[in-house]
């Protein structure tokens, strides 16, 4: 069990740096956006998909190092930035009633990363379809 702790931990901090890699050049995109006068939540919505390219690249490869093929990571994957897209827009919506744009990105960084993760353990995203099942905790591998 505290190896299994000690893995999910380290996959945990590799997610989270392709994670703020990606986040970071988005960010400034969005910004860019807003600065331009496109609706925040229709900036964040136009963000959302070279980030999602820049995520599955980084998170298949160096977060995961998945060695199934992309007929079995894709769709687990998309399921995983689905929930995410939907945490996104939710979350923007939400705090755009009292706080700024910029702000309200924020928070959306702070929670959404949270979900697509927990989403990508759930379905299996990089293992083998025979030991993709969901798990009691997700810690078993």
């Amino acid at each position: 069990m505290k190896k299994g702790l000690f893995d999910e931990g380290l996959r945990f901090m590799r997610y989270g740096a392709v994670g703020a890699t990606s986040t970071a050049l988005l960010y400034v995109v969005f910004l860019a956006l807003v600065e331009a006068s496109i609706d925040p939540v229709v900036a964040a919505g136009a963000c959302y998909p070279p980030g999602v390219a820049l995520s599955y690249l980084g998170n298949r490869r160096f977060t995961f190092a998945s060695q199934q093929t992309h007929r079995s990571d894709l769709p687990r994957f998309l399921i995983a930035y689905g929930a995410g897209f939907i945490s996104t827009l939710g979350v923007l919506a939400t705090a755009l009633t009292w706080m700024a744009p910029a702000l309200a990105q924020l928070v959306n960084i702070a929670v959404t990363p949270i979900v697509i993760y927990s989403t990508m353990r759930l379905v299996g995203f990089g293992r083998p379809p025979s030991t993709a099942e969901p798990t009691c905790h997700g810690l078993d591998d």
